[in-house]
């Protein structure tokens, strides 16, 4: 792109160590290989690997002799953050989940290209957001941003915020380090991605996808109770479509 990108500080000057904030246990291969235990000093590594919405952090003991991955909550960085968001390391998820009708939920799914379509193709298009129904959610962790649903989602690596009254520019990389640039709004029980800039346009990015939607605190009951709704009413269409074929 032409645009220079502002982007601060430089990925390999960053400070990398860490303690561990409370006895956990380390990974290898995805499966438990040990404990480290609180205060022991640990170097953080660039591989790390998503679970959900949290993420495993690769570590390396200063004497070289655990090598492994974490919970990156069990870590406490030794240079900071400089930051410290009301919704740091809260799942979150779009407004409209709780907010609108099962119709509304399902035009904003992406899986809705009915119009002009016979009943046969939309209830192909129903019974597919059925299957692979999940809510879009966010979580902002210490050095992450987590992104996507349960089919998918993308951690992009936070390196630094500039905050201007309640406007937040988070500095960000993807592998192999593309450099990216968000503009977050605070908006008090909520928040919103508004901008996105890439160095990179084959960058495969959730966040456009993301962009203008207001983000609220995770509710189990209120999530459980939206997807219930949303079963009953694809049950209801399909039934009706599939009795109605033309």
């Amino acid at each position: 792109m032409n645009k220079k990108m502002a982007f601060h500080p430089d990925i390999s000057d960053e400070t990398r160590d860490a303690i561990i904030k409370s006895d956990c246990d380390y990974y290898i291969g995805g499966k438990p290989a040990g404990k480290l235990t609180r205060g022991q000093r640990v170097v953080v590594l660039d591989r790390y690997n998503l679970y959900g919405f949290d993420v495993h952090v690769e570590v390396e003991t200063v004497d070289g002799k655990i090598k492994g991955q974490v919970y990156e909550d069990n870590l406490n960085y030794l240079d900071g953050t400089g930051y410290d968001f009301w919704f740091k390391n809260i799942l979150l998820v779009r407004e409209y989940y709780y907010t609108e009708t099962v119709d509304n939920i399902n035009a904003n799914s992406g899986y809705t290209r009915s119009i002009g379509q016979d009943n046969a193709a939309r209830e192909r298009e129903i019974r597919l957001w059925r299957a692979f129904y999940s809510e879009e959610r966010m979580r902002i962790s210490e050095r992450y941003l987590v992104i996507g649903n349960d089919e998918m989602a993308c951690a992009y690596r936070l390196h630094s915020v500039d905050k201007k009254g309640n406007t937040y520019t988070l500095h960000l990389s993807e592998y192999p380090k593309t450099k990216i640039i968000v503009t977050l709004i605070d908006n008090g029980n909520s928040i919103m991605l508004t901008y996105f800039v890439s160095e990179s346009k084959l960058l495969l990015d959730l966040v456009t996808y993301s962009l203008n939607f207001k983000y609220v605190p995770y509710n189990k009951e209120k999530s459980e109770k939206v997807r219930n709704a949303v079963m009953t009413w694809c049950d209801e269409q399909i039934k009706f479509l599939s009795q109605n074929k033309q």
